[in-house]
């Protein structure tokens, strides 16, 4: 998605944007981080969601001091298009594993769900505060069908883990009418909702894809690659990296879908192509102001002209954002 909004290099990393680079955009990934706070913290340290908000008010801090004022670095985040997908590290490595986490233990999976998305509206509205106007949203991916959901479950034969696409399918429901109520609530901000798990439906050997799960690198029992072993020679040919993460041939399968929809069920209203194109307006005689300590921007009914390239991209690397079956 990176490259089809103009991008020759990668989002750079907000521990190590500085300068000029802030301006065209930054990536507050972190691995096995998730909506909530606890979330993979079994793995050892992340950035959970609320924490890349944070962050995101630091960058927004050093754009205010580049840029000499807040209206013209509120114009500036105005353009800028926030890319979002997180929440399958939510279930696997939180809500599916009840040796880790109590979470299966205090919610039903609809609970669950209402959980996770009622948190991450209240991040989106943050970020709102701080300028996001056009805000992708990513549903979680057919995270059932993930190898390593697979062997730990045990399939019986079926292709999938039913279960956890359920549970899968409950939050994206969720975050799908979240997307529709905030887009009535912020009226001068544009919210789409990318829809990773129908785009995992279909046969994937029809786009020249023979190995669907298992791993390209011959992971060993915990899902990861073995260090210094040669891995497949037809990377092309394989959806899986290893037993949890896409390969780049699945990447840009969902990338080329979420840049410019093939079905219409693939984005909503549009697709994110629409949204980096969208012209939101300006209207003369408004001007953003920063709230008195709090780095945060107040918006009196002003929607801005989109001037700039810019991409925010929240919540993962910039592949795992893009992953085929996993949101």
């Amino acid at each position: 998605a990176a490259e089809h909004l103009g991008f020759d290099n990668p989002i750079p990393p907000f521990t190590t944007a500085k300068g000029e680079k802030i301006l065209q955009g930054i990536n507050y990934a972190s691995g096995s981080a998730g909506i909530l706070d606890e979330t993979g913290k079994h793995l050892g340290h992340n950035v959970a969601l609320g924490t890349q908000v944070q962050n995101h008010q630091i960058t927004l801090s050093r754009i205010v001091a580049r840029k000499g004022d807040n209206e013209t670095a509120a114009e500036h985040l105005n353009a800028c298009v926030y890319y979002m997908a997180i929440g399958s590290n939510d279930y696997l490595n939180n809500y599916f594993l009840p040796d880790h986490y109590k979470t299966s233990n205090e919610f039903s999976v609809e609970e669950f769900a209402t959980h996770l998305v009622s948190t991450y509206g209240d991040r989106i509205r943050t970020l709102y505060g701080y300028g996001a106007r056009k805000i992708a949203v990513v549903g979680v991916g057919k995270i059932g069908c993930v190898p390593r959901t697979m062997d730990l479950f045990g399939t019986n034969g079926t292709k999938c883990i039913q279960n956890v696409n359920l549970a899968a399918q409950y939050f994206n429901k969720q975050l799908k009418k979240l997307v529709v109520d905030l887009n009535k609530e912020l009226k001068d901000a544009k919210l789409i909702y990318i829809n990773s798990y129908g785009m995992g439906d279909g046969d994937p050997t029809i786009l020249g894809f023979k190995f669907i799960t298992r791993g390209c690198c011959n992971p060993r029992g915990d899902g990861q690659c073995v260090k210094d072993k040669v891995p497949c020679s037809s990377r092309r040919e394989y959806v899986f990296w290893d037993s949890f993460h896409p390969t780049e041939a699945s990447h840009r399968t969902f990338a080329d879908r979420t840049y410019k929809s093939l079905l219409p069920s693939d984005s909503d209203p549009f697709d994110l192509h629409s949204l980096a194109a969208l012209d939101l307006g300006i209207k003369s005689g408004r001007r953003a102001e920063e709230t008195s300590g709090s780095g945060r921007f107040k918006h009196r009914n002003v929607e801005f002209f989109m001037v700039i390239f810019c991409t925010f991209f929240l919540n993962r690397k910039i592949l795992d954002v893009l992953g085929f079956w996993k949101g």
